[in-house]
């Protein structure tokens, strides 16, 4: 029975009172209050669109059958709970994390440089479903261990070493890698939240990568190693404008976890001259290697150098326009 008939129904019933009101009115009346209603729903709709788009986000829309009646519920489909389900967002317990995490940190222990312990969480900051979390056990190792964190329910899902493989091309993950791989063990130093840090310069490949970044008027060197690596090259720590030198590591078969073939790399990152237009580094057996200069001397430069024999010195200098040489930093 639709509004209107409704109305006159209830005016033609004279129990306990006569009719008083002609029938030609109480139409006029009907369809005048139903304009009414119709401006006041127009008119919510134009001042209040944003209530409105929230409401029909949680709305249950109504399964209708022919004719426009409502259809009968289906069996099949769960019954309704009342409560919303939501995404897990931040705010996990560090206790739920190592929980979470429990299964991931197997494949570490096939590694000599790990071993269990009572895991948790490294730093102190606030952490949702599949954001990266180092994990420490008390002892120092040489390179982090890192989890995904998974939802509820998927902590035997597969995440591979590869996943902790920087990428020069990806600054907003290798903000985070070097975030979470920031041990403040390595120097004393305060961690830094470098999640939002921009990369003012990278470097590397697939196995080593080596980036500046910028965090307000601080700087930070990153550098990226696999997490198989023994005595790997990962480490972040402050740094400034001054003096270039490299950190070095070699790899082999011999003294390297998975790494088969053997070579020497070299990793480094900051500010030089800010004149400088790029950097030259010549070794003992004779090879030369540049690489460019950013902005007001932001470097950052891994070099790989194959074969064996160790680390080698090498001579740097840092090469301003027409090859001259700004400075000059003696064999190390």
């Amino acid at each position: 029975m639709n509004d209107l008939h409704d109305r006159l129904d209830r005016a033609a019933d004279d129990t306990g009172r006569p009719v008083t009101t002609d029938p030609i009115e109480l139409l006029g009346r009907a369809r005048a209050s139903r304009r009414r209603r119709q401006r006041l729903r127009i008119g919510g709709v134009l001042t209040g669109a944003a209530a409105l788009t929230a409401a029909a986000a949680l709305a249950v829309p109504l399964v209708q059958g022919d004719a426009g009646t409502p259809a009968e519920s289906d069996p099949s489909l769960p019954a309704a709970t009342g409560k919303a389900s939501e995404p897990e967002t931040a705010g996990l317990r560090d206790s739920e994390i190592v929980r979470r995490c429990e299964a991931q940190l197997q494949k570490y222990f096939a590694y000599p440089m790990y071993s269990p312990g009572k895991w948790r969480v490294a730093h102190d900051r606030q952490y949702a479903v599949g954001d990266l979390v180092q994990l420490e056990a008390g002892q120092f190792g040489s390179n982090p261990v890192l989890c995904v964190i998974p939802e509820k329910g998927q902590e035997q899902q597969d995440v591979p070493f590869t996943r902790f493989a920087a990428d020069t091309s990806q600054p907003g993950g290798l903000a985070e890698l070097c975030s979470e791989s920031f041990t403040s063990l390595t120097r004393g130093e305060p961690w830094v939240d470098l999640r939002g840090a921009e990369v003012v310069a990278a470097d590397g490949d697939g196995d080593v990568t080596v980036a500046l970044l910028r965090l307000g008027n601080n700087y930070y060197s990153c550098s990226i190693s696999s997490p198989t690596w023994d005595a790997g090259l990962t480490d972040v720590s402050t740094t400034g404008r001054g003096d270039i030198y490299f950190n070095g590591a070699t790899t082999g078969s011999s003294n390297k976890s998975i790494v088969g073939e053997t070579a020497s790399y070299y990793t480094g990152a900051g500010l030089t001259d800010p004149l400088a237009e790029r950097i030259r580094v010549t070794f003992a057996d004779g090879t030369v290697v540049e690489r460019p200069v950013g902005d007001d001397g932001a470097y950052a430069v891994m070099i790989r150098v194959p074969g064996e024999g160790g680390l080698l010195d090498h001579t740097t200098e840092v090469l301003g326009a027409g090859d001259r040489v700004l400075a000059e930093f003696a064999p190390r």
